[in-house]
This record gives structure tokens, C-alpha cells and sequence, in this order.
């Protein structure tokens, strides 16, 4: 029997992510994740994704994304098979990189966007890797304050509209917003 179809809308947003098989790493080193973030680049290139935030973690990854076509399946598809296929070259494996197939959150709402994109960043201060995203040189936090080069693929300024039309002052906005969340964990 094969497996249930996910629904797929052209023009959707979806934050996705997938976790190495056993929980084991994805990414063993900067090459790796910069590796990863340039078969993205070509995907999504491929796919005509808008992609709003991102963080790689040592055995995960997260996006958010906004597809134009009804496509996030055969996108995600050809992400994870070029990465696995990478990967299990690279470190002389075979069999199965990720644990599963990708996971997917259909997002409805600005609220939920930038949630979404909140819960993203802040995955590595979760996971005790550092104490500031700013720190996590990883996900899209400093390209988005304007603080570290921003991949092509990466649409910060769609995000940082949702703050105000001023960058400079969406940036302080979009910066306050994440801390809210991190002065909240501290209380």
C-alpha cells in the first residue's frame, strides 16, 4: 500500500524540516551545511520557492517557505534525495540519511509566519548551542537583521515588510520580536 498524498496549494507557505535517520547528524561540519544550502539554492531556484527563514542544526534542518506551484513535495523530494545521496558518498555510507520523509506545517496566517520563523531561529538557543541566534552563524537571523550576507534564495525583506516599511526600523522591530520570546524563556 503506498503512502497518503499531502496536500500541496499552489502559492502555500509550509515550514519543513527533516531529521537524520536515528537522530544521527546530517551536517558534520561547516562544508556540509554550506553544501546543503547551495543544493537549497537550486531547488528552490528549480521550484520558484520563496524562502523566508531557515536554520540547519547538526542533525536537522528547518525552512519556511512559500511555494508558487502545488510542488513542495517533489521539491522536498529532490532535496533530501541530492542530499542524501551527497552525504552517503561523502562519508562512504549507504541506506537511509533521514528518518523519515520531510515533515510539513501548512501556514495560514501572518501570526503564524512569523511564529513559525520565530520557532525556526530559535532553535539553536533550545538546543543549548548557543545563548542568541545572532551566535548561530546557521540560520537566517544575521542576514535578516542586515548583520551577514543574505543567501539569493532568502526573501528577509518580505518578513521584515510584516514589521514596517522602513527597513531600519523593521529590523529593530524583527530583533525585538525574537528577544520578547527569549527574555520570556528567561523568566
Amino acid at each position: 500500500m503506498g503512502r497518503n498524498h499531502r496536500p500541496q496549494t499552489e502559492g502555500a507557505v509550509y515550514h519543513v524540516t527533516a531529521r537524520g535517520n536515528r537522530r544521527a547528524p546530517i551536517f558534520h561540519n561547516d562544508l556540509d551545511r554550506a553544501a546543503l544550502l547551495g543544493i537549497y539554492h537550486d531547488v528552490a531556484t528549480l521550484m520558484g520557492w520563496e524562502t523566508y527563514g531557515f536554520c540547519l542544526m547538526t542533525n536537522h534542518y528547518h525552512f519556511v517557505l512559500q511555494t508558487r506551484e502545488a510542488n513542495i513535495a517533489a521539491g522536498m523530494h529532490r532535496l533530501n534525495s541530492r542530499w542524501a545521496r551527497r552525504y552517503n558518498r561523502r562519508y562512504l555510507f549507504t541506506g537511509h540519511v533521514f528518518e523519515r520523509r520531510y515533515s510539513s506545517t501548512l501556514v495560514t496566517t501572518d501570526e503564524q509566519l512569523l511564529g513559525a520563523i520565530r520557532y525556526v531561529l530559535l532553535n539553536p538557543v533550545r538546543a543549548g548551542m548557543c545563548d542568541h541566534p545572532s551566535e548561530w552563524e546557521w540560520s537566517s537571523y544575521n542576514a535578516v537583521c542586515g548583520a551577514a550576507w543574505a543567501p539569493d534564495f532568502l526573501s528577509g525583506g518580505a518578513i521584515l515588510q510584516l514589521f514596517h516599511p522602513n527597513q531600519t526600523i523593521a529590523r529593530g522591530r524583527f530583533q525585538a520580536f525574537v528577544q520578547a520570546s527569549l527574555d520570556a524563556r528567561r523568566v
